[in-house]
């Protein structure tokens, strides 16, 4: 049985100001019957995301648009089968 997978968070805006004095993150936001994992497939090194979401922005990042994009996978569970989706995410710092 095909499973429907949603990617929920398509930007997001950090005040610079937090960033100067440490490392800011957020979660990004899915919808999906099993549980997914997230990878990084371009943007920005000084930009990671964990396998649950989690996006970690390195202190001292300077103020612009980033863009970076994520791809999401919803694991098999016997019933639902595996599913996956990219997405492009904004990053914008002010």
């Amino acid at each position: 049985m095909p499973q429907k997978l949603a990617i929920k968070t398509s930007s997001k805006t950090v005040k610079a100001a937090k960033l100067k004095k440490k490392a800011q993150s957020f979660k990004i936001a899915s919808e999906s019957v099993t549980k997914v994992a997230f990878k990084k497939k371009s943007g920005d090194k000084r930009i990671t995301i964990s396998s649950n979401g989690k996006v970690r922005l390195q202190k001292g990042l300077p103020k612009k648009t980033y863009k970076i994009k994520v791809k999401a996978t919803a694991k098999d569970d016997g019933l639902y089968k595996s599913v996956s989706k990219t997405k492009t995410i904004k990053i914008i710092l002010k």
